[in-house]
């Protein structure tokens, strides 16, 4: 059997899933007279919400996904996903042994056990698919007779031919997911030198990684001052205002500060069994059920986290990792290099302002002008929302409102006068700080 199976498997020319288990499935009917033959992979869980074997299921992580199945006769409602080392199928996956019974009776599966009943099955066997260096997957196939020692061979031969088919399929498609996320990462690289305004540049990252990403929520989170908390930085996916009502995410409370204590991605297969992670509500669609958090690092410094979250259990992986490491070194560059500009913009803004201040001085004689202006001139620097000027009376030593801005009418005449002491501005007068 072995040559016509590598016949028909090279024959295959599209090497895509349906193909591989299509002539996985109809050599087992052909060569073996299996009853019902079914193709599994070992993949991340992506149901575990609704999965109705999530009880089975402790890690909720990998479990066995069902890819194609077929019978002539046989009709049958199993689960699409069994957790690994639940049941003989799940076992195999765990262990890679060979499992061949030629009395279906003795499975430990009631489910089994019943079909063999219902349809006069009386084999069963579960050949693990093994890779390189992983097991990739199960065949399982079931028979109306007895496997002879032919029947051995012959599901062996099988097995490792699909495995190999299987092992194939999955390296290109690993290749070409990471030849696409290093198109990213080029397409990233030139983004991050050319924009230097940090919250466009994030949004224009943020649309890059989407290509290949396809995230619910990311999220850039800087350190605060005093190192205790993250403050966020820029968001898509949360609500606005529920984003300000949680200004500041704890370090050793998240899941985002764990990659900053810990200085080292975080990925997260299932947020709400993690007890590192802290809940911001979110308004519409799916709320996050995976996250990879990446710190962002620069000349040994963290600057602050990456997050990026999806709907999916178990979504990321570690080649997003890897890709993501990258990028977020690239982030925290231009995070820097932000912190630098802003600051180098707002030295020259106030450098313009006193500037512009002494040249109004310097042409303005008439002080209620001169203070009128002043308003205006400091708002180029500071975006405040209400702003006041007051003299000293050198007679009672009260401070004397001369110019005020954002406020209402009637504050402003409460508080026209204000004793030297008194309040926040009086204090501030009485101790020069």
């Amino acid at each position: 059997m072995s040559v016509v199976v590598q016949k028909e498997f090279n024959d295959s020319t599209n090497q895509d899933i349906e193909s591989i288990a299509g002539v996985a499935l109809s050599l087992a009917n052909e060569r073996l007279g299996a009853a019902l033959v079914r193709l599994w992979a070992v993949r991340p869980g992506d149901k575990c919400q609704s999965c109705e074997m999530a009880s089975m299921c402790p890690k909720r992580d990998m479990c066995l996904h069902l890819l194609a199945e077929e019978s002539a006769e046989i009709t049958d409602q199993i689960s699409p996903r069994i957790p690994l080392g639940v049941f003989k199928i799940g076992k195999a996956a765990v262990n890679g042994e060979p499992l061949i019974l030629d009395n279906v009776e003795s499975l430990t599966s009631a489910h089994h056990r019943e079909l063999a009943t219902r349809f006069g099955l009386q084999a069963y066997a579960a050949m693990p698919l093994i890779g390189d260096t992983e097991i990739l997957g199960v065949l399982e196939v079931m028979s109306l007779k007895p496997f002879s020692p032919e029947n051995r061979e012959d599901l062996e031969v099988l097995a490792r031919r699909t495995a190999a088919a299987l092992g194939t399929l999955l390296a290109k498609e690993r290749n070409k997911r990471m030849v696409a996320l290093q198109d990213i990462l080029n397409e990233l690289s030139t983004e991050v030198v050319s924009i230097l305004e940090l919250d466009r540049l994030l949004d224009r990252i943020a649309e890059i990684v989407k290509k290949v990403i396809d995230y619910n929520f990311f999220n850039v989170l800087i350190l605060n001052k005093t190192k205790t908390g993250l403050l966020w930085k820029f968001s898509i996916g949360y609500d606005p205002v529920i984003v300000a009502e949680h200004s500041v995410l704890p370090i050793d409370y998240s899941i985002a500060g764990s990659a900053v204590r810990e200085r080292r991605a975080v990925i997260v297969g299932d947020v709400a069994r993690d007890e590192r992670n802290f809940l911001v509500p979110h308004s519409n669609g799916e709320p996050p059920r995976s996250e990879i958090a990446i710190p962002l690092i620069n000349h040994g410094h963290v600057l602050g986290v990456l997050t990026i979250e999806s709907a999916h259990h178990n979504y990321f992986t570690i080649e997003h990792e890897r890709v993501l490491t990258i990028l977020a070194n690239q982030i925290a560059i231009a995070l820097e290099n932000s912190l630098l500009y802003e600051e180098l913009r707002r030295a020259a803004l106030v450098k313009d302002l006193l500037y512009g201040v002494g040249k109004e001085l310097s042409s303005t004689l008439d002080l209620d002008e001169l203070l009128g202006k002043l308003p205006d001139l400091v708002k180029q620097v500071i975006d405040y929302d209400a702003f006041a000027i007051f003299r000293v009376d050198e007679t009672t030593g009260d401070l004397l409102l001369e110019a005020g801005a954002g406020y209402a009418p009637q504050t402003l005449k409460k508080h026209s006068r204000i004793s030297s002491g008194q309040g926040l501005i009086g204090r501030a007068l009485t101790t020069k700080q």
